[in-house]
């Protein structure tokens, strides 16, 4: 299996990637790439590290954990449903 082009630029330490999601609103195409980039994480020997949120006021426990777990980078998959709430108007 090929790893996709942002993976094979990604410089990983010792953490594994990160990921903001709402596993609700994940259609069918989302989908597909999440099991892709889990397939590519194990590949490299990591693990894909899922932070679900389900609304917009989840956001804030999400951020803490995310902290907690000392991330060090983190990819959000836009979802209106949670992010629109917070783009300014």
């Amino acid at each position: 299996m090929e790893l996709p082009p942002p993976v094979r630029r990604a410089s990983i330490r010792d953490s594994d990637p990160s990921m903001l999601t709402d596993p609700a609103g994940v259609n069918p195409l989302a989908q597909r790439r999440l099991t892709g980039l889990e397939a590519a994480a194990a590949i490299l020997g990591l693990q894909l590290q899922l932070f679900e949120i389900r609304t917009a006021s989840a956001l804030s426990g999400a951020f803490k954990a995310i902290d907690r777990a000392r991330v060090e980078a983190l990819l959000v998959r836009p979802d209106p449903n949670v992010l629109e709430p917070h783009r300014p108007r």
